[in-house]
């Protein structure tokens, strides 16, 4: 038996990679492990725990990783999106009303669905979040635009209502004034 446990624990030496989420319950296994042996069918314990761990392994790969091939030719992001879905079975999520209407021509050989959407969204405004199992798109936050705007008016005396000449107008957070004119206006 003791040439057995080298074995499985052989075999979990190789599955040590797997991450933690997708991780098989290593005594359960054991457990089956040692029945199928019980039973004399070791080779068929070795093939069968193996195939569980290994299947482990490759649901853990990130969709984005999966290789795809796409040709497209004078179609919609969308419409490129939908193929993707079609093909590939992506679980691609998106609202339509955030793609951009541009027009797209590209084709891919192979390339990891992460370098495919990279090449599809470059130059928008959408990005993408794998979130589980499924590909979020979403539209980027814009950084704040530079407003620019005038303030004007007249400055007056409070009490007389007398319009202040040469008076200062000043904002503390731009650290910016002006002056009014001879006639009490600012701008």
């Amino acid at each position: 038996m003791n040439h057995l446990n080298n074995k499985f624990e052989h075999i979990l030496r190789l599955a040590s990679f797997i991450p933690a989420q997708f991780a098989v319950n290593l005594n359960a296994a054991y457990g089956i492990f040692r029945q199928f042996c019980y039973m004399k069918r070791s080779r068929g314990a070795i093939l069968s725990l193996s195939l569980v761990l290994l299947s482990a392994v490759a649901v853990a790969q990130s969709a984005l990783d999966m290789p795809v091939s796409l040709r497209v030719k004078e179609v919609t992001l969308e419409q490129a999106l939908l193929q993707l879905i079609k093909d590939y079975e992506v679980r691609l999520s998106f609202s339509n009303n955030v793609l951009p209407d541009i027009q797209i021509s590209a084709t891919f050989r192979k390339k990891p669905l992460r370098q495919v959407l990279d090449a599809l969204l470059e130059d928008t405004d959408i990005a993408y979040q794998e979130i589980g199992s499924q590909i979020v798109l979403y539209q980027k936050e814009r950084p704040d635009i530079e407003r620019k705007f005038t303030i004007s008016g007249f400055v007056e005396d409070e009490d007389t209502g007398e319009r202040l000449i040469a008076a200062s107008v000043y904002d503390r957070r731009l650290g910016k004034g002006v002056e009014t004119n001879e006639y009490g206006f600012s701008a």
